[in-house]
């Protein structure tokens, strides 16, 4: 009976203690993934800018550019623009 019990206990610590692991790898798996996301916003953000910075370059050097390449210029810089809300 005694052995029993102590059975028991180390059982139960070892469930917290895996318990607390996997708390432990959760927090760290989402603190990756939240870096991750902040890092493709980032990357989205600079080729925005650089398609932007192109359209207004094409545009100031007098390209002439056909209308079906602005609308596909600006349909990179701002696509939230373009869809249809859900």
């Amino acid at each position: 009976m005694i052995g029993s019990r102590a059975a028991k206990k180390s059982d139960g610590g070892s469930g917290i203690r895996e318990t607390e692991e996997a708390r432990a790898l959760l927090a760290d798996q989402l603190n990756n993934l939240y870096w991750w996301v902040f890092n493709a916003f980032k990357m989205k953000g600079f080729i925005r800018a650089k398609a932007l910075d192109e359209l207004q370059r094409a545009d100031a050097n007098g390209s002439g550019t056909h209308p079906e390449q602005r609308d596909f210029a600006e349909a990179h810089a701002w696509p939230e623009s373009k869809r249809p809300n859900k």
